[in-house]
């Protein structure tokens, strides 16, 4: 079985705070390793579960040190990353250091893509998190989610919508900028276990029925108009600060997001 591990920053473990993650600060070097450790617990727990090859990309820009990742997961750029899970190479998906989606009471740095741009995205009426538009993208391609790792409230939320996924809630919200971290030791002996679990978990991918039907609502107009000059016609401005989409066929991840 061939794993593929997104990677994100706020809910890696052992970040308490919303000023840990800004990258020109004193704590960053931390972050990234702290964000290494988390990563090479999950591939020490994938291996375990039988695991052969194993692939990962930086979710979080700037936040990996590539030297300190374990030599047996190999790493792909966010150019590339599409087409590895294309490939039909992947078995199942996991996600490391995973955050709650945008406007999620007790959920550390709760956002959804950009926590200054978008107020709230959904898919045929259902607010997604990232995770959930991760899944769902990997899930066009016959992937399962089988484990993810953050927050207590992502952990909660990919249960109730993605149904069976291992999970490894690491730190509690105290506010949306503050933390309660599980000890070091205790928070990468989760990730591993989970990470194990979710390679003996047996589920069908998450899939919504087509057509999707997507709305995506910024915090400002000017947001708004920067989005509709990027995608043009292939999305329809129905206020000021909403844009909509459909898609029929998922066959790329900027789709989903705006991107193009």
């Amino acid at each position: 079985m061939n794993v593929f591990i997104m990677t994100d920053l706020e809910g890696v473990s052992n970040i308490d705070s919303m000023e840990m993650i800004d990258p020109k600060g004193k704590d960053f070097p931390y972050c990234q390793q702290l964000m290494m450790e988390d990563l090479n617990a999950a591939v020490e727990g994938a291996k375990r579960g039988g695991a052969e090859k194993i692939y990962t990309v930086e979710g979080h820009f700037d936040a990996f040190a590539p030297e300190k990742a374990d030599p047996r997961v190999t790493i792909v750029t966010m150019k590339e990353w599409e087409d590895v899970i294309r490939s039909g190479e992947i078995d199942v998906y996991m996600e490391v250091g995973a955050h709650a989606k945008a406007g999620t009471m007790h959920g550390f740095l709760d956002h959804t893509m950009s926590s200054l741009q978008w107020y709230k995205y959904s898919i045929n009426g259902q607010q997604m998190s990232e995770v959930e538009i991760n899944a769902l993208f990997v899930g066009a391609f016959g992937i399962p989610v089988v484990m993810v790792s953050g927050d207590a409230a992502v952990c909660r939320d990919v249960q109730a919508t993605l149904g069976e996924v291992a999970v490894a809630p690491v730190k509690k919200a105290t506010s949306r900028n503050r933390a309660i971290c599980l000890p070091r030791e205790e928070a990468l002996r989760r990730i591993c276990d989970a990470a194990e679990a979710g390679m003996h978990i047996k589920k069908a991918p998450f899939i919504r029925p087509y057509p999707l039907e997507i709305k995506l609502e910024l915090c400002r107009s000017d947001y708004c108009e920067a989005t509709m000059e990027r995608v043009g016609d292939a999305a329809r401005r129905t206020d000021a600060r909403t844009v909509e989409r459909t898609i029929h066929k998922i066959t790329s991840y900027d789709e989903l997001i705006f991107l193009r």
